[in-house]
């Protein structure tokens, strides 16, 4: 092999490059004991604060689907139709976009 490049690491290599334009750092922080606590602590603190003020996750999801619905309301029947089926049709366009743009840039094309 000698100093040919192997495969993985050069479709990882033109990947990074693809999506960060090269210009990024790809180490991983360290995930350590006292960060994990941290976390811990920051989570039990924040729901504390939440369900003193009785919010609870199902609360905030609802807000978040009525927020939603509300902006469909707000633009029309069409517009709302139209949200609906570019939502759905999303789901299965995006991801087969985004694993061709992915395989295209690990074989270093445009």
């Amino acid at each position: 092999m000698g100093g040919m490049v192997s495969g993985p690491d050069h479709m990882l290599r033109n990947i990074r490059h693809a999506l960060f334009l090269g210009r990024v750092d790809y180490r991983m922080p360290k995930i350590t004991v006292k960060t994990i606590v941290k976390l811990a602590l920051a989570c039990l603190l924040v729901g504390l604060v939440l369900s003193t003020l009785d919010i609870d996750p199902r609360n905030i999801l609802d807000s978040g689907r009525a927020a939603i619905e509300a902006l469909i309301e707000l633009g029309g029947e069409f517009f709302g139709w139209a949200v609906t089926y570019i939502l759905i049709g999303a789901v299965i366009v995006v991801p087969i976009w985004l694993i061709t743009y992915l395989l295209k840039a690990a074989r270093g094309q445009d």
